[in-house]
C-alpha cells in the first residue's frame, strides 16, 4: 500500500501545529514558498521527495560510465562487458579517490535537483514573514533511489560547505513507500534521521514531535505493533534498502 507522501506529511506538520503554506499562499505569492511554518518553534520547513532511481536517470549514468571509463583505462578496474547495462560497486571498498570523484557527482545531483531549490525556497519564505533569523529544515523524504541509501546520503549532505545553503539548519531524512531493512529486525524499517547543518543546535520538541506522529503514520502501513529503536548515527550504515549500496 502507498501513500501520498506530500499529503500525508501535511497532515502530520498540521498535527504538530504547524502551518502549510502551500495551501495558505496559494494563488497570493509572487514568490516559490516553502512548504511549512512552525511559528511556535520559530522555524520553516521545505520538503524535498526523491523519488528517481539514479539509474534510470540518463545524464548521470553517462557521467558515472565516463568515471569508469577513465578508470578502466589506467587499469585500476576490470574493462565492462560489451552490452552491460549497469555495474554495482560498493563507494567503502574501492580507493579514496574513485569515491571522492562519484561523492562528488552525486553531490552535484542532489544540490541541482533538490537542495538549491529547498535553500531559495526557504530564504525567500523567511523573508516574505519577516523570520529572516527563523529555523530552516529541509525534509528528504526518500522514496526511490539505488544510490542514496541512509549513510550514503548523510555522507553527501555532511559533504556540502557550510554556507553554501545560508538558509538552512538542518536535515531530516525519513523514507516513504520504500522499504529498508536492518539486520536485526525482520520487518521493513521506517528510519528518521536528523543532522545539523549550520551551528545552531537542532530543533529538537519540533522534530521529536514530527518523528513520532509521522512514525505513527507509517505503522498504519503494515501489520502488527511497531517497536521504535534509536540509533546512534555511527550505525546507520547497517540500514539499507533492497537494492541500496
Amino acid at each position: 500500500m502507498k501513500i501520498d507522501t506530500e499529503k500525508v506529511f501535511g497532515e502530520v506538520v498540521l498535527a504538530a501545529g504547524g502551518r502549510r503554506l502551500d495551501e495558505e499562499l496559494k494563488g497570493k505569492s509572487d514568490f516559490k514558498n516553502a512548504d511549512y511554518l512552525f511559528e511556535q518553534h520559530n522555524c520553516v520547513g521545505e520538503l524535498k521527495r526523491i523519488q528517481k532511481f539514479l539509474d534510470e536517470d540518463s545524464e548521470f549514468r553517462r557521467k558515472l560510465g565516463k568515471y569508469y571509463s577513465k578508470w578502466a583505462s589506467q587499469g585500476r578496474v576490470p574493462q565492462p562487458p560489451l552490452k552491460f547495462k549497469f555495474f554495482e560497486f560498493n563507494l567503502m571498498s574501492i580507493p579514496r579517490d574513485w569515491a571522492e570523484e562519484v561523492m562528488s557527482l552525486l553531490r552535484k545531483q542532489l544540490m541541482s535537483a533538490y537542495l538549491e531549490n529547498a535553500n531559495r525556497q526557504l530564504r525567500e519564505t523567511k523573508k516574505h514573514f519577516g523570520m529572516q533569523d527563523a529555523y530552516g529544515i529541509i525534509f528528504l523524504a526518500v522514496e526511490g533511489t539505488s544510490w542514496y541509501d541512509p549513510h550514503g546520503l548523510m555522507t553527501v549532505l555532511a559533504q556540502i560547505p557550510k554556507g553554501r545553503l545560508e538558509a538552512v539548519d538542518a536535515f531530516i531524512v525519513f523514507n516513504s513507500n520504500y522499504d529498508a531493512r536492518h539486520p536485526a529486525y525482520q520487518a521493513p524499517v521506517a528510519f528518521w534521521i536528523s543532522t545539523r547543518y549550520s551551528n545552531r543546535p537542532l530543533a529538537d520538541e519540533l522534530t521529536e514531535r514530527l518523528s513520532i506522529l509521522w512514525g505513527q503514520e507509517q505503522s498504519k502501513l503494515h501489520p502488527g505493533p511497531m517497536t521504535t529503536h534509536y540509533l546512534p548515527h555511527s550505525e546507520v550504515g547497517t540500514i539499507k534498502f533492497p537494492m541500496g549500496g
